[in-house]
């Protein structure tokens, strides 16, 4: 026999999963927020990884960007962000996609997925 666990050990925190909720909903203003009012930009895609987790059935991404906004030097950053699975397999490493840049964060940076790919 092996060793009793509670179920408390088994099942995900409280805690936790209320900390992934607010993370979603931030993470869903800030891209309400950029598509209206972010810079446009460019993106060349570095890598990208499925983070744990999913937003309305669209796995979580981590993509890391190097950005070019016209009249600035590129930069690298890192976005997270869901991606519709029918678009996943578009995003290689090495494909240049639409972003929205903050102005006020240029770390800050979303997908574009409506925007066209240069």
């Amino acid at each position: 026999m092996g060793t009793p666990t509670s179920g408390r050990e088994q099942r995900p925190r409280l805690g936790d999963a209320l900390a992934q909720s607010r993370d979603a909903a931030a993470g869903v203003r800030t891209r309400r927020r950029l598509s209206a009012a972010g810079l446009p930009a460019t993106a060349r895609l570095l890598s990208r990884s499925d983070i744990d987790g999913t937003l309305r059935d669209h796995p979580l991404c981590e993509l890391r960007l190097e950005v070019s906004v016209p009249g600035h030097a590129p930069y690298t950053t890192v976005a997270r962000q869901p991606v519709p699975r029918t678009q996943a397999p578009m995003l290689q490493p090495g494909a240049t996609v639409a972003v929205k840049v903050d102005p006020h964060d240029p770390t800050v940076v979303v997908l574009d997925l409506r925007g066209r790919r240069a």
